[in-house]
Formats: C-alpha cells, sequence, structure tokens
C-alpha cells in the first residue's frame, strides 16, 4: 500500500472529535492503516497543527502535546524534517509561483511528496489540488 501525505487540515479532523469530517477522515485513515499503508507529515506540518490546535480549538496544553507525541511514536506515520535545503526550495518554488496563494507549508508538503513519490494528501486545502496531488477529503 502507498503512503499518503498527512497535511495539517486532515491531522486536524483525525486528531480533534469535535470536527466536521472526524468520522470520514479516522475511515480513511483506519482503512489505509489496515491494509499496511502509512502516512508521512513533516514538522513544519505539526508545527502549523499545533498552532491550530492552540488557536482555534478547545483542546488543552496536554492533550495537544499527547497527540503530536503519539503521531511521533506510531510506526504508521514518518515525520520528515525539513533540511535547510527542503526549506530554501520551498521558498523558491514561492518565488517561481507567484500565481499560487500556496503557504511555506504548503511547498514544503509538495516537494516533500515530489521527492517520496507520493499522490495522496490526507487534506482539504485545494493546494494539493493546484500542485496536482489527489486530495481525499474534499
Amino acid at each position: 500500500m502507498p503512503e499518503i501525505f498527512a497535511d495539517t487540515s486532515g491531522l486536524l479532523l483525525y486528531l480533534d472529535a469535535s470536527q466536521m469530517g472526524h468520522q470520514r477522515v479516522i475511515d480513511i485513515a483506519r482503512h489505509h492503516m489496515t491494509t499496511g499503508g502509512t502516512f508521512v507529515t513533516t514538522n513544519y506540518v505539526l508545527t502549523e497543527l499545533v498552532a491550530l490546535f492552540t488557536s482555534r480549538t478547545r483542546l488543552s496544553r496536554t492533550q495537544i502535546c499527547t497527540a503530536v507525541d503519539a503521531i511521533h511514536q506510531t510506526p504508521f506515520f514518518e515525520v520528515v524534517h525539513v533540511t535547510p535545503e527542503l526549506h530554501a526550495n520551498a521558498f523558491q518554488l514561492l518565488r517561481v509561483r507567484p500565481d499560487k496563494d500556496w503557504s511555506w507549508v504548503d511547498a514544503v508538503s509538495f516537494l516533500v511528496m515530489q521527492n517520496f513519490g507520493l499522490t495522496q494528501a490526507l487534506t482539504t486545502d485545494h493546494h494539493f489540488d493546484q500542485a496536482g496531488f489527489d486530495r481525499l477529503i474534499k
């Protein structure tokens, strides 16, 4: 089973049961993991996730840290740590695509997906469609 990229919005829906769409993401993830699939994400996505949890949800800091720890500890997730080179290449992608309103985290995610040969993303973010990837949550 191929890997799927886990973006911030997908992880938010996966981890926060109060979010609309939570059960759908749980079902997608459960099916993927039970068929031997894994998820790839980045430390930038996790940074963005913590910021969203802190500002938009009612989860405590302990709950947020527990969720991020679980992602780091499960064998179903690989967290790619962004190197200075990847960081710079993502910024260059933003420079050459002024027609898109992608974030730096998006650009890093797209490059990681390309580097890993990934085509699917667990995300609600339409920017993944713009970049030519298959968004699993529409």
